[in-house]
């Protein structure tokens, strides 16, 4: 959270200036991991709620981090590209090159890359958990099923307005097409993992941090459409409506399945 006021890029930006939306979703993924984070001290909860939770928060940065380590890549790209123009054209071609990504940006990656360990090593204590299993046997019920097919549901949506961007802005659809294939990817895989895991109410705690991390996919998913009004938002519509339904879903997965008591 600290990132927050910093300036992202160059003296200028913050980060909710430079990426719109993208505050929200950072946002989110910090309070679970907050959440996460103190249930894991707990002795309550240290055994499997906690790391489960740490878990899904940990497949909700996959979104930020790929994010922001894409645009230091491509800035870096760039800047080298600018160098080579110095070469020919003068100094002032190499005083505008350089990524200029500043003390705001690197506070929200480092923070992605431990929140992406953590979830790693949560979901590592989980396995070693003789309580928990992972993948070892079918996936079984009705709610488990309809969980991975609103994820589709809800990736396919993403995919679908960016394809109707596309039409309508190419360049636009090229600079944030990252925002809609990483949250489709993120969509798919949190309720795979979140369905695999046994007891269910372990399953249920990834998927819910997962679900945050989704919420927050629709902040910067949005405000990447807000400058074409001819635009349908028919994309939009479907994700919102899947994700609404991901979370009823969770709650009836998790319903008469207290966590209780851990060893």
């Amino acid at each position: 959270m600290a990132g927050w006021p910093l300036k992202y890029r160059w003296d200028s930006y913050t980060l909710a200036e430079y990426r719109p939306g993208m505050e929200y979703y950072v946002g989110l993924v910090a309070a679970c991991a907050l959440l996460a984070g103190v249930l894991t001290l707990v002795p309550r909860t240290r055994a499997r709620t906690g790391p489960a939770l740490l878990t899904g928060v940990g497949l909700a940065a996959l979104f930020g981090l790929a994010r922001f380590v894409g645009e230091s890549v491509t800035l870096s790209t760039a800047s080298a590209a600018g160098y080579t123009l110095a070469g020919f054209a003068g100094e002032r071609a190499a005083e505008s090159s350089g990524t200029g990504l500043n003390a705001g940006f690197t506070f929200v990656l480092l923070a992605h890359l431990a929140w992406v360990l953590a979830g790693a090593c949560a979901l590592v204590a989980l396995r070693r958990n003789p309580a928990v299993g992972l993948g070892t046997g079918p996936v079984r019920g009705w709610a488990a099923w309809a969980a991975i097919g609103l994820g589709v549901l809800l990736g396919a949506g993403w995919i679908a307005q960016l394809v109707e961007l596309s039409a309508y802005d190419s360049d636009g659809a090229g600079r944030n097409a990252a925002y809609f294939v990483l949250g489709a990817l993120l969509a798919v895989v949190v309720p795979v993992v979140a369905v695999v895991l046994s007891p269910r109410p372990v399953g249920c705690a990834v998927l819910a941090a997962g679900l945050a991390g989704l919420a927050g996919v629709l902040a910067p998913t949005s405000a990447a459409l807000e400058d074409h009004s001819s635009l349908t938002y028919a994309g939009q519509v479907i994700a919102i409506v899947a994700l609404v339904l991901l979370v009823i879903d969770t709650v009836v997965l998790s319903r008469n399945q207290p966590i209780g008591r851990q060893p």
